[in-house]
């Protein structure tokens, strides 16, 4: 994952079931997403909520991941859309635009 900002790239996992199911993790959170992905006309679209904690592992907010995705080959994918951070009293904290490229485990 690449954050539009230029302030870091993130490598993780995205496992789709077919049931509609997402669960994604990353390097950067080092926290599990747990969402959901459905067919688009124009490809796919997926949305997972996970969890970031501060330096004492305290709850600091969750980051609600929206993305509209497209297969490039049988083996790959790029998506692109925002995660906004937001606060335990429902407040966002931040929105950052990011963009994946994906292949195939």
């Amino acid at each position: 994952m690449t954050f539009a900002d230029g302030t870091r790239n993130e490598r993780g996992l995205f496992a789709f079931t077919a049931e509609g199911l997402l669960i994604q993790t990353n390097t950067g959170s080092q926290t599990t997403g747990i969402g959901k992905w459905r067919r688009t006309r124009e490809g796919f679209r997926f949305a997972f909520r996970e969890q970031a904690f501060d330096d004492d592992n305290k709850f600091a907010f969750d980051v609600h991941v929206d993305h509209e995705g497209s297969l490039t080959s049988e083996d790959t994918f790029t998506s692109h859309g925002t995660g906004t951070a937001v606060n335990a009293d429902g407040q966002i904290v931040h929105v950052s635009e990011t963009t994946v490229t994906a292949e195939r485990y």
